[in-house]
């Protein structure tokens, strides 16, 4: 089938000739665009905004190869389309690449015999990514009526369908690697459909040939089409461990941000345990020369108390021995002063006289010692009772001293110990910090460099 070539449309549609043929976006197969002679077609060579040629409006038809009738025999011309015909083509082409539901297809046009026998591909010709899942039954059901359109009868009381324009491409800023992938991540659509790549049949080939030809690469654009559809499903994969990567990240600066807080807090309280400290060793400082004159004071009231003891002991000895004395001479005198009754007054010797005078005497200064050794045992006594007040206010406050000595050095201890413990929990926590930010940094640093690279890859390969 040829262009220009003069055909007889069956179902009283009237005659044309040929303006385009090869493959259409609107249904899959081969199509022949035809130009009637009379306004019985269905649109302007326009369809859903692509235009495959021109005409007047309702002169142009799009039909089956094998609902044609020859009507003469013309010159064959090529097989491939000609270049006013392309020029045709190529803006349609461009139009529908701003359309995200529309795959370019390759549009070859070759000879009615050839149509006849080679099978339609089912996959199209292109490289570029398949359009969404929700516009392929669209695209089928439009082309199923056109093609019943060709057939039957009362096509002709359709309505007419209008000629879409292209929606025009607004100019885009050239976008950085981390913004492609934050775009992949919330709308998790495809790219933007490529320009197609066209496919020409070499001449010379005969039918055998470019069947295999057509089916090689049929066959190879469907393995292509596979391995993109795989490495979306990865990058789809990719995509979500990405995002739970982020949340993961997310948890740590929280998780952070609570460990800073109790960081803070160990600080403090570590600050609180210092002063502490410093404060209990001040003052176990200070009261060190207090707690020495205290013991060398209770160590002397000891020792006084151990030297009155003892010369009270002495002189309560020797008090006695004066009263024994004394009780001796009392009853010698009494024994005097009855010897000298019964003899009488005349009859007292001169020595008796003379001894009793010193008895008297001897007996005065035995009385007088006696007053002095009783004032000096009760100021002994007085003594004694003053030391051993003293002793035991000084053995009093020395316990207290020792006690509070003992509480300061336990203060000491703890403190030392609750800084230490301080000092380890702050160390773990500024390690377990910095290992954390280490990981995290390390992690989303790996994850955007591998997104990055994947998606440049797939820019590359496609």
């Amino acid at each position: 089938m040829h262009l220009n070539y003069c055909i007889v449309i069956p179902e009283k549609t009237g005659k044309g000739r040929v303006a385009f043929c090869g493959d259409v976006q609107f249904a899959d197969g081969e199509w022949v665009g035809v130009i009637l002679d009379e306004p019985r077609g269905k649109n302007n060579g326009t369809v859903q905004g692509v235009q495959y040629f021109t005409c007047e409006p309702n002169y142009g038809l799009f039909i089956r190869p094998t609902q044609l009738k020859s009507e003469s025999a013309r010159t064959r011309t090529s097989g491939l389309k000609t270049p006013a015909a392309r020029k045709d083509v190529t803006p349609a082409t461009k139009g529908a690449r701003s359309s995200p539901s529309g795959s370019p297809k390759v549009s070859p046009s070759v000879s009615l015999e050839r149509l006849s026998k080679v099978p339609a591909p089912k996959k199209v010709l292109s490289s570029s990514r398949l359009a969404d899942h929700a516009d392929q039954p669209k695209i089928a059901r439009e082309g199923s009526n056109l093609s019943q359109a060709g057939s039957e009868k009362n096509e002709r009381q359709e309505k007419e369908k209008q000629p879409e324009k292209p929606p025009e491409k607004s100019p885009e800023k050239p976008e950085s690697v981390m913004d492609k992938v934050k775009k992949l991540q919330e709308s998790a659509a495809p790219m933007s459909p490529m320009s197609p790549i066209h496919t020409s049949i070499p001449s010379g080939m005969d039918e055998g040939t470019e069947q295999e030809y057509l089916k090689l690469q049929v066959k190879d654009l469907s393995e292509k089409l596979e391995t993109l559809r795989l490495k979306r499903k990865e990058d789809h994969g990719k995509l979500v461990d990405y995002e739970r990567s982020k949340i993961q990240l997310q948890a740590l600066m929280e998780l952070k941000s609570k460990m800073a807080d109790q960081l803070l807090d160990l600080q403090r309280q570590l600050q609180e345990a210092r002063k502490e400290a410093i404060e209990s060793r001040e003052w176990k400082e200070a009261n060190q020369d207090e707690l020495s004159s205290a013991a060398e004071q209770l160590e002397m009231a000891t020792i006084d108390k151990e030297m009155a003891e003892e010369r009270a002991e002495a002189l309560q000895i020797e008090l006695d021995c004066l009263k024994l004395k004394n009780e001796e001479l009392e009853a010698d005198l009494e024994i005097l002063k009855e010897e000298m009754a019964a003899g009488g007054s005349g009859g007292i010797s001169e020595g008796n006289s003379v001894q009793l005078k010193q008895l008297e005497l001897q007996n005065e200064r035995l009385k007088e010692a006696l007053i002095k050794l009783r004032d000096i045992n009760a100021a002994a006594q007085a003594e004694k009772t003053a030391a051993v007040r003293e002793a035991e206010v000084l053995r009093t406050e020395n316990v207290e001293l020792v006690r509070a000595a003992e509480i300061a050095r336990k203060t000491a201890q703890d403190a030392d110990m609750r800084i230490h413990d301080y000092q380890e929990q702050a160390r773990r926590i500024v390690e377990l910090q910095a290992w954390e930010e280490i990981e995290a940094a390390m992690g989303a640093e790996e994850m955007v460099m591998n997104l990055a690279n994947k998606n440049m890859e797939m820019e590359n390969q496609i």
